[in-house]
């Protein structure tokens, strides 16, 4: 599942707060730091999802620059996701997890995470 810039829907939530809504998922403001707005996940952060989007403010304008969702497959295996460019548990090794990119067979993406899900290595080049 890829998302792209037109996926994001900017709303309110019910107190007023402002939200991002993609593919199901929600996303509060968490901090805002000059021109660049953090978000986390709200639709299952009570799960202790980690899932986050910044975006950043150009002319008018917001655009989306990273986003990492922590989701399941339709089989029920983790899946990190990000930018976009969904990954799937390879091996465990050691107290790493080794990530590659799914989308594409023979793509050279891959990533590096702790059991905690703290991504420690993001080699994030896409050859599709």
């Amino acid at each position: 599942m890829l998302f792209k810039q037109d996926d994001a829907v900017f709303t309110k939530s019910r107190r007023g707060q402002p939200m991002i809504h993609i593919s199901g998922y929600r996303f509060r403001k968490h901090l805002l730091v000059r021109l660049k707005t953090y978000w986390r996940c709200s639709t299952h952060q009570p799960q202790g999802c980690r899932a986050v989007i910044h975006t950043v403010q150009d002319k008018s304008r917001t655009r989306i620059t990273k986003y990492v969702i922590f989701t399941y497959t339709s089989r029920n295996q983790p899946r990190i996701i990000i930018g976009g460019h969904p990954f799937c548990k390879h091996i465990d090794k050691g107290p790493k997890i080794y990530w590659q990119c799914s989308a594409h067979r023979g793509c050279r993406a891959k990533l590096h995470t702790l059991p905690d899900n703290t991504i420690i290595k993001c080699h994030n080049v896409h050859n599709h």
